[in-house]
């Protein structure tokens, strides 16, 4: 059975058990800060189990096909990868829920049907594992299901009891077994053989546990599976190897194209094969739902997913990216049933390549740091590379420490791994810690009720001014927050920041600095309040008021709206359909738009966008605002943006046939209204994110005319008109060019001359010269200068100069000849440290040549004489 017809067949089961069937969610999370990555099938259900919104399904169950990614936190399989035929980063997972509808009895018998019917799985290779203390599931197994009570095997907290958190729903699990016969391991059990493996695990979310720790029932219970969809199949194909299934065949067999090997050609293949094939399914599927390989966050973690799988890539002798080759296969197998990846497939391909080419010259770097490693060791006679050193290569270059212990063998060397494991379990602690984003929560004081009724309905769209009645206020610091039955104020929501303006009471008037949501509360914040307590009393005795929002800076901000969708709408133009919105902040005097793309955009193409959104503000096109459902929006054409959550109503804003976009927020009425739109940056926030930033109506005025009064100012400046200006600029660094060349020349003449000075007066030693000076020079490039006259004419000895810069700091430089370091032990990178300690500073550098530096030039002097005293006593030993 192949894999595509096995998702088929769960997704119509469920369907026909009255499940509404929901699509995938991205990986990448939407509205959920503590998740990098999507890693289990009830992430997108979450909500719904904490009460945060109500089932949307009726009846209120569901089923889905989810994928995610475990690669942070304490689901990190990333490490695990390749060393047998079961870890992924990526995977599939299919699962039933049910929302406080059917329970136990419902869940374990639709299973066991499904898989002794639908997909005809012997009943005689399925065992049952139950929590110790669930007789309940237990007993449906036995008398419901027919399983023998010898294949029902209870186990503890460990195997069979899920917590959300510390506190919580929470509940026992069941799960269903398969069994690969008693010749793998005649004694062996579920949980604890490799005899089994588990296929699905059914949570039965029946507590809540509280701070105490103490168990307590739910009123509503709920039911939470999920299924491996590759453990699935490879049962279904009759491997224990998932990667022998019909899932990574395609995968497996481009990367044998490209190396010539086999996937069973020795185990060290067989890894190489398995960390390609799960990693570049990982990079497809988070690179189309919007993240980008970065330096921090998911970003950083998908960058060590490449470079990972690059490193691996050697082992079969491939030395050329190649991760971006096995995109096609990934989109080939799986583009019917995740269309995005079809439609993204080129943008993913450019990153990849982009990366993995990047990180070719990087691991070039590492490799060159390796062996300055590696020559310092021999040098000293030591034989052991720190584990500081190797984490280094690991964590800086991705050097697995694998790849360090074979190149340290070759030169004779071993690696401390000790050492290595420390830093790396520090560095596991860190990640840890780290594997939810920082979320601050305010500590904040409940509000006071003023008014009964429903409150925060928005007029954002209808009016800039009503009154109202407040409903409730809340005291924080020096300020005070109220809370509405009806506002026009706009939310800080979707980028858009939130309205300011004012808000009148019978005897009293308040400044709005800012609005906020806060659950299904809109928040007005009144900030700087004198008498906030006389003011409170106020609205206790007539909480009538005139909420009015600030008229122009509003206008302002619903320029700049809509012209960031204009913006959006050109540059997928220019660039490519793959450009996607990854941020946004439209403010009242300029607008931030961060999209996707792997280079930066030619002026040429800047200014075509600039053109192309200029031009529909010339054409004055009706910006056109409706309420439809999502389904509908989406087929009329209309941009969802990704990492955003949208229920089944949406909001559609219109301009034209140009652009179509789902969003919350307030727009210009025409285009018109935007005035003249400027790009004025443009700039790299990260591998394959860019931003750029823009002004629109007056600040767009400002701009120009700033520009324009400093053009004329040059035109003053330089006599000149027009392009005439450009040409006196050229002119003029022609002729700074000049003196620079002239004036290079002078000081390698003066160079010389003391050079020729110093090696005239320099002491002898064996066939040697020994010169240690102070030189009068300003800077310090005049000192390399002279070194480098004096190395012309030096070949064996030790030179140190010093001088006394003009900025009243000191630089020394030395030379030794590499015999003078093997006869007499002389460094160069020894003698500068002393010398800059003595005059305040540091340094150091290698054997035969270093430089250092100090702060103190009244010790330049005594620094000399030490170093003089310091080589006589060596080359006397």
């Amino acid at each position: 059975m192949h894999s595509e017809e096995i998702r088929n067949i769960f997704l119509k089961y469920f369907e026909g058990l009255n499940h509404t069937i929901v699509s995938s969610s991205p990986v990448v999370p939407a509205n959920d800060p503590t998740l990098l990555f999507i890693n289990a099938g009830m992430n997108q259900f979450k909500d719904i189990f904490t009460g945060e919104v109500p089932c949307p399904y009726n009846p209120p169950r569901a089923a889905s096909v989810q994928k995610c990614i475990r690669v942070s936190g304490k689901h990190n399989d990333l490490e695990e990868v390749g060393r047998d035929g079961w870890h992924h980063t990526f995977f599939e997972m299919l699962g039933n829920w049910s929302f406080g509808d059917y329970f136990k009895q419902e869940a374990i018998i639709w299973a066991w049907k499904f898989l002794t019917e639908n997909l005809k799985i012997p009943e005689s290779r399925l065992w049952a594992a139950v929590h110790e203390s669930d007789d309940e599931s237990a007993e449906i197994w036995e008398k419901e299901i027919g399983l023998p009570t010898e294949k029902i095997v209870r186990c503890g907290d460990k195997d069979n009891f899920w917590e959300m958190a510390d506190t919580g729903p929470c509940g026992p699990t069941t799960e269903i077994h398969y069994d690969w016969g008693e010749n793998i391991d005649p004694d062996g059990l579920p949980n604890s053989s490799p005899r089994f493996v588990e296929v699905w695990n059914i949570v039965f979310m029946q507590y809540f546990r509280d701070e105490k720790g103490e168990l307590s029932p739910l009123p509503a219970k709920n039911v939470d599976t999920g299924m491996g969809f590759e453990r699935l199949v490879a049962v279904m194909q009759g491997t224990r190897d998932n990667y022998e299934t019909d899932i990574f065949a395609p995968i497996t067999d481009r990367i044998s194209d490209i190396s010539g090997y086999e996937y069973g050609d020795g185990e060290d293949v067989k890894v190489a094969f398995r960390v390609l094939s799960d990693h570049i399914r990982a990079l497809v599927f988070a690179i189309a739902d919007g993240a980008m390989p970065g330096n921090t966050g998911r970003g950083y973690v998908l960058r060590r997913i490449l470079r990972r799988a690059a490193r691996f890539s050697r082992n079969i002798g491939i030395h050329n990216p190649i991760l971006w080759r096995l995109v096609s296969p990934v989109v080939d197998k799986m583009g019917n049933f995740y269309p995005e990846i079809v439609e993204r497939s080129n943008i993913i391909t450019q990153v990849i390549r982009s990366e993995e080419e990047r990180f070719g010259k990087t691991l070039d770097y590492g490799i060159e740091l390796f062996n300055k490693i590696a020559d310092k060791l021999e040098r000293s006679g030591e034989k052991t590379i720190s584990g500081e050193d190797a984490f280094k290569l690991y964590d800086t270059y991705g050097f697995p420490l694998d790849l360090t212990q074979l190149m340290a063998s070759e030169r004779g060397l071993d690696v401390d791994t000790d050492s290595f494991e420390k830093f790396m379990e520090e560095q596991r602690r860190r990640a840890r810690a780290a594997g939810a984003f920082d979320v601050v929560h305010e500590k904040k004081m409940d509000f006071e009720r003023i008014t009964q009724g429903e409150d925060s309905y928005s007029l954002c769209y209808e009016t800039e001014v009503a009154e109202a009645e407040v409903r409730l206020v809340r005291r924080q610091d020096d300020r005070i927050e109220i809370v509405l039955s009806h506002t026009p104020f706009y939310a800080e929501s979707g980028g858009q920041v939130g309205d300011r303006g004012t808000i009148k009471g019978e005897t009293f008037s308040l400044t709005v600095n800012d609005t906020q949501r806060e659950g299904e509360h809109i928040v007005h914040i009144c900030e700087d309040i004198e008498h906030i307590e006389r003011i409170i009393s106020a609205i206790h005795e007539n909480p009538t008021v005139t909420a009015e929002v600030d008229h122009e800076r509003r206008k302002a901000i619903r320029r700049n709206h809509t012209a960031t969708h204009l913006l959006h709408k050109a540059l997928r133009l220019v660039l490519g359909d793959h450009i996607r919105q990854a941020g946004s902040l439209v403010a009242p005097d300029r607008l931030r738009f961060d999209y996707t793309h792997f280079e930066a955009p030619t002026e040429a193409q800047l200014s075509e966008v600039e053109r192309i959104v200029n031009d529909v503000v010339l054409k004055n096109i009706p910006v056109k605002t409706e309420v439809l459902k999502y389904d509908d929006a989406i087929k009329s054409g209309a941009t969802a943006l990704f990492g955003e959550k949208y229920g089944d109503v949406v909001r559609m804003v219109s301009v034209g046939d140009f652009s179509k976009e789902l969003c919350g927020g307030t727009h210009a009425s025409r285009t018109g209204d935007i005035g003249l739109f400027l790009i004025v940056n443009e700039e790299n926030i990260g591998s394959g994110m860019r931003r750029i930033e823009a002004i629109t109506g007056e600040s767009a005025v400002n701009y120009v005319q700033k520009i324009m009064k400093n053009w004329r100012q040059m035109e003053k400046q330089f006599i000149a008109k027009g392009d005439e200006v450009f040409k006196k600029i050229r002119q003029m660094e022609d002729e700074m060019s000049k003196l620079r060349r002239e004036q290079t020349k002078l000081g390698e003449k003066k160079a010389d001359e003391i050079a020729e000075k110093l090696l005239l007066e320099a002491a002898s030693i064996d066939d040697g010269k020994l010169i240690v000076e102070s030189v009068s020079i300003s800077n310090r490039n005049m000192l390399v200068d002279i070194m480098t006259a004096l190395e012309r004419k030096f070949s064996s000895g030790v030179i140190l100069l010093g001088a006394r810069l003009s900025d009243d700091k000191v630089a020394f430089i030395c030379r030794v000849s590499p015999d003078f370091v093997q006869k007499y032990g002389i460094r160069a990178g020894e003698i500068v440290r002393k010398v800059a300690e003595i005059t305040g500073g540091s340094g150091g550098g290698r054997p035969d040549f270093a430089q250092a530096g100090g702060k103190q030039p009244q010790k330049l002097n005594e620094a000399m004489e030490f170093a003089r005293k310091n080589i006589a006593h060596q080359i006397a030993k």
